[in-house]
C-alpha cells in the first residue's frame, strides 16, 4: 500500500495514510527507522478535524508511542505545519499564475473572468474554495474586480516565502 504523505524526522520516516469508511475516515501513520517498524497508530474521525495539516494529530500520537518527548514531539509539529504552509503557499502562486493567464487568453472580459474563475476553482476547489451563491447574477466589473483581488492575495501570500 502506497503511503498518502511521507514525513523525514530525524531519522526516521512516517508514513501517512488515510482511507474512507461507513463512519467518516481513518488516519494511519507509522513510523519507521530503515526497514523496521517503530509504532503504528490508528485514528477514526467522523468529521472533519482542526489541524494545522493533514496528519497532524495521528503524527502526534505515533510520535508519543514511538517514545518521543512532549517537547520534541512539539518541535517536530511545528517543522511540518511550516513545511506545508509553505507547500499551499506555492500552491496558491502557481494557481494564481495559471489564473492570470485569463487577461491574455481571453479576448472579452467575460472570456477573462471565465477563465479565471474555472482556474481557480480547478487549483482550489478542493481546498475549500467556494463561489458566492449569486456570482452568476454578478456583473462582469464586480466578477473582474473580486477575482483580480483573489488572485493578487495568491500572488502575494507565495511572495512572502
Amino acid at each position: 500500500m502506497t503511503a498518502d504523505k511521507i514525513c523525514k524526522v530525524d531519522e526516521y520516516e512516517i508514513h501517512c495514510f488515510a482511507r474512507r469508511n461507513k463512519h467518516g475516515f481513518t488516519h494511519r501513520a507509522i513510523v519507521w527507522l530503515g526497514e523496521e517498524k517503530i509504532a503504528e497508530v490508528k485514528c477514526q474521525y467522523y468529521n472533519r478535524t482542526w489541524e494545522r495539516f493533514e496528519f497532524e494529530s495521528v503524527i502526534s500520537n505515533v510520535l508519543r508511542k514511538a517514545g518521543k518527548t512532549h517537547e520534541h514531539i512539539k518541535e517536530i509539529l511545528d517543522n511540518l505545519a511550516n513545511e506545508n504552509h509553505k507547500e499551499i503557499n506555492r500552491t496558491f502562486g502557481s494557481v494564481a499564475l495559471v489564473a492570470k493567464m485569463g487577461e491574455v487568453f481571453g479576448q472579452t472580459t467575460k472570456e477573462k473572468n471565465d477563465w479565471k474563475a474555472r482556474m481557480l476553482k480547478a487549483g482550489l476547489g478542493n481546498m475549500g474554495l467556494t463561489m458566492p451563491e449569486d456570482w452568476e447574477n454578478l456583473d462582469e466589473e464586480t466578477k473582474q474586480a473580486r477575482l483580480d483581488a483573489v488572485i493578487n492575495h495568491l500572488g502575494k501570500t507565495n511572495e512572502s516565502n
